[in-house]
């Protein structure tokens, strides 16, 4: 089986709604969305506050970022959201992170894992041109 992990955005609906509708105003979260909810048969977000986030669960808007967190700070939040993976996701899965470094930290607490980081080294525009070019309707990509 293969799990996909997407990262929170900083642009939020400001009410509360399911996590696949809260960070829907970024392109970049609702392509990679897209593209994972195509070709992986789980996927999760991993959020700043909340930590490992269903797509239905319910989420208050909130305004907070690992980009402002300090080291020891996301070194935190990495292991607690390891230990949600641990508990959520059979070791027998194969992890495919598509989010950025600061939230890609929480790999060197998965050794039990095969992982795969398939945005490493892409840059946002090369993301979004990489999601576009393989979407199969990237035309059409909605907001749910």
């Amino acid at each position: 089986m293969k799990t996909a992990f997407i990262s929170c955005s900083a642009s939020k609906l400001d009410r509360p709604t399911f996590a696949r509708n809260l960070y829907s105003p970024s392109t970049l979260f609702r392509f990679s969305l897209e593209y994972c909810l195509e070709n992986y048969d789980k996927v999760y977000i991993l959020s700043a506050k909340y930590g490992l986030v269903e797509l239905d669960d319910v989420l208050e808007p909130y305004n907070l970022t690992l980009n402002k967190m300090s080291k020891f700070e996301i070194d935190n939040w990495a292991l607690g959201v390891s230990k949600q993976i641990l508990q959520k996701v059979s070791c027998e899965n194969e992890l495919f992170f598509h989010c950025g470094e600061r939230y890609r930290s929480v790999i060197k607490y998965l050794d039990s894992y095969k992982i795969n980081c398939p945005m490493k080294g892409l840059g946002i525009g090369r993301q979004l041109g990489f999601y576009k070019k393989h979407l199969k309707n990237s035309s059409n990509l909605t907001l749910f």
